[in-house]
């Protein structure tokens, strides 16, 4: 026999309110390995290849951070939608069983 199962929407909110806070930590690191960069002068005139090099791993991680956090923030409204869909669901069958005298 189907047992069913229950949403708690209210969980389902606070889990996206917390990965705002998650999103908010990767938007800083963004912003803060933005503002680091080399000096081409770094490591001298022997080593002067070093700086172009790790300016463009440099600009990877940056490209990822970002992608991580757009991806977060794309899972908040997700969890958001679907806290909503589901509450939505719940007050309709609710609605239904009161329409229908149960």
């Amino acid at each position: 026999m189907n047992q069913g199962y229950q949403v708690l929407v209210e969980e389902l909110r606070g889990h996206a309110d917390r990965l705002r806070g998650v999103e908010d930590q990767l938007a800083q690191a963004v912003d803060a390995a933005r503002q680091v960069s080399l000096s081409g002068q770094a490591y001298g005139k022997t080593c002067m290849m070093l700086p172009p090099m790790m300016t463009f791993i440099a600009n990877a991680g940056v490209h990822a951070l970002t992608e991580v956090a757009g991806s977060v923030g794309e899972t908040i409204e997700t969890v958001k939608r679907t806290a909503a869909d589901y509450e939505a669901v719940e007050q309709g069958n609710a609605q239904a069983l009161r329409g229908s005298g149960g």
